[in-house]
This record gives C-alpha cells, structure tokens and sequence, in this order.
C-alpha cells in the first residue's frame, strides 16, 4: 500500500519542481507579462501624448472603445511594469511574485468591473467580462497555491 504523503512532503516536492510541471504558474506569468507589456505600451503612448491607437479606433468606427485607453500615463505604465515583473517572477516560482500578482489581479479585476458597469457598447463590456473572469480566476488560483511560494 503506498505511503500517504505529509502536508510538509508535499510542499517541499511542489516547491522544488519548476513551474512548467504541476504548479502551472507560467500560465499567469505569460498573462501578466503579456498584460505588462501591453499596458507599459499604452502608458508610453499616454505620456508621450501620442495618439495614434486613439485616432485609429476612431477612425474604425470604434469610438466607444476609446475609452478603455489609460488616461494616467505614469499610473499604468508603473502597473505595466510591476506586471510585467511579477509574471516572470510566477514562471520562476519566486515568493514575492505572488504578492505583486495578487495585487495586479486585483486592480485588473476593480478596473474591468467599473468598465463593465459605466460600458456603453457590446465589445467594451465582452472585453471587460473577460479581464474580469481571468483576474478573478489567477486570483483563485493564486490563492490556492500560495502554500507553493510561502
């Protein structure tokens, strides 16, 4: 009969394992940096007051989702970049990632909400359900796995 293995055994196996194996963290890093980057982008454009995904939103007809641009330049750029951080951080399994992802996650999800409730259009809503749904889902599953980078 196999050995029942300890609460303690199991997060020592978990926390010497690499995040592609059963962890899955490099899911969440992906997202993060990907949502990093893109965000560090947008910001980039908003302080150096350049229009160009504005106009051509606009342009396509697509004003409402105008919208959804940042408007506080400094502000997401610093998001972006602590996103971006803390994904690479999940995809190597370090403890002070998870608390810089649950952070990101949170604001992604409070800021998708107040999208969804002030949204006047079908895609900004779509689009805001699902950045919700991924946040709060990373933020489950962050927090079932927390004992994996305590």
């Amino acid at each position: 009969m196999p050995k029942q293995e300890t609460e303690e055994q199991t997060k020592k196996r978990l926390k010497g394992l690499p995040s592609k194996g059963e962890g899955g963290s490099w899911l969440y890093g992906i997202i993060l940096m990907a949502t990093g980057a893109f965000i560090i982008a947008l910001g980039v454009l908003d302080l150096l007051n350049i229009d160009a995904i504005s106009d051509l939103l606009i342009s396509l007809g697509l004003t409402d989702w105008t919208a959804m641009l940042p408007t506080l330049g400094i502000t997401n750029f610093v998001i972006g970049a602590f996103a971006f951080i803390a994904g690479y951080g999940l995809i190597e399994d370090q403890e002070w990632a998870w608390g810089i992802s649950m952070f990101i996650l949170v604001y992604i999800a409070a800021q998708s909400i107040v999208y969804i409730v002030t949204s006047t259009t079908v895609g900004v809503l779509a689009v805001s359900i699902v950045a919700t749904a991924v946040a709060a889902v990373g933020l489950v599953y962050l927090g079932l796995t927390k004992y994996k980078y305590a």
